[in-house]
């Protein structure tokens, strides 16, 4: 699978939240939940964003937000980072909802 990270965003992810670009690719191998579309208005882009909560190979869990460059037919990846509780009870219950 193709993901896109920009040299800028690898350093955020290495220096600020501590994840390598090998486990961001992980998360989306590994990914069994559907995505869920971000709608808060201090984090939306001019693209339209997804994340997803997802576990690396070593069971670390990630929350990944993205967006699919249409040109290039691959996600961009925006940010990666372990989840607040708040987040996962947020996945989980899109989750629940998604299943109905």
């Amino acid at each position: 699978m193709r993901i896109i990270l920009y040299p800028l965003i690898l350093d955020k992810l290495k220096n600020k939240h501590g994840v390598s670009a090998v486990e961001v690719e992980q998360a989306f191998l590994n990914r069994t939940g559907s995505l869920a579309k971000e709608t808060r208005p201090q984090n939306q882009g001019t693209e339209d964003r997804r994340w997803f909560i997802s576990t690396t190979d070593e069971g670390r869990e990630l929350k990944v937000v993205f967006f699919i460059d249409v040109d290039e037919n691959a996600p961009v990846v925006i940010t990666a980072y372990e989840p607040n509780d708040d987040e996962v009870n947020l996945y989980e219950k899109i989750q629940r909802q998604k299943e109905k």
